[in-house]
């Protein structure tokens, strides 16, 4: 894998827990009227998400240590977007002339799921930086 390349994967990443945050945050501040992009988004970052063949070569530019820190802290993060989202789908109907209508103790759950998603991007974003700051102080070599 080559540096810009890695520096690109990370940079993608950061990104998009950024802005599904960013998302999730303005939906509930718009009584929950747009939470249906995030979805988009989140299949988009599997995708680019490195392959099984590259897994082995990201591992070894960013570090044993630091790859297992993320992967079970997206592990973590997949959960709790995941109770956002159920929670979403379960309280929204959909169709013409359906109205978006969510109760408040269904508000509130998000409200208190998106804190725990808050939480661990937090956790999440100092560790894409430091594995940035690895790949640009890496030399050559190990790029090739």
């Amino acid at each position: 894998m080559a540096r810009e390349k890695c520096i690109l994967l990370l940079n993608n990443q950061k990104k998009f827990y950024q802005n599904v945050l960013l998302d999730i945050n303005y939906s509930i501040e718009s009584n929950f009227t747009k939470l249906d992009l995030t979805l988009e988004k989140l299949n988009e970052y599997i995708y680019n998400l490195p392959k099984e063949k590259d897994d082995a070569s990201y591992q070894k530019i960013i570090g044993t240590l630091f790859h297992e820190q993320l992967q079970v802290l997206r592990l973590n993060w997949n959960q709790d977007f995941k109770k956002i989202i159920d929670e979403y789908k379960k309280t929204t109907k959909k169709g013409f002339f359906s109205k978006l209508t969510i109760d408040d103790f269904s508000k509130d759950k998000i409200k208190a799921y998106n804190d725990d998603l808050e939480a661990t991007t937090a956790k999440i974003l100092p560790i894409i930086n430091k594995c940035l700051d690895r790949t640009k102080a890496l030399p050559d070599s190990k790029f090739l």
